[in-house]
């Protein structure tokens, strides 16, 4: 559980929503895994005690990506929910065009990044690193 006494760090959850492919059915695939990746995103940094602020994943139920008046309007609403963010964290290797432009807005305004890995794998080396810090050869927990 988080500490309700102080606010959370607000990060700025980037990563990729549309995908590259144009085959139709790699396509679909592409967006599910894009979607699960932010979804998971999300969950681990609530898990630590940040908010996560994933506009892609919340304007994309209501404003189409295939419509270019719509995507740029979810585009400009998600620059206006970075503004208040206190970092933009990035995952994975991949970085796409809106993310880029999101990457840029938080230089220009000093909001610090962080470059993290799939979310997959960095659960797995926070847990790594937990366990390190509390099981020892003898024992398995202290």
């Amino acid at each position: 559980m988080r500490d309700k006494s102080r606010e959370p760090t607000k990060v700025y959850v980037c990563t990729p929503h549309r995908p590259v492919s144009e085959d139709p059915a790699q396509r679909r695939w592409e967006t599910e895994a894009n979607r699960e990746r932010v979804i998971k995103a999300c969950k681990l940094l609530t898990l630590c005690g940040y908010m996560p602020m994933a506009p892609h994943a919340y304007f994309t139920q209501f404003l189409s990506d295939d419509d270019p008046e719509e995507r740029e309007e979810g585009m400009q609403l998600g620059i206006e929910w970075l503004s208040m963010c206190d970092e933009l964290w990035t995952f994975g290797d991949r970085v796409s065009e809106g993310m880029q432009t999101e990457i840029d807005f938080a230089k220009e305004n000093f909001i610090k990044i962080r470059n993290m890995p799939e979310p997959d794998e960095l659960a797995a080396k926070l847990y790594s690193g937990l366990k390190k810090q509390f099981v020892n050869e003898e024992s398995e927990v202290f």
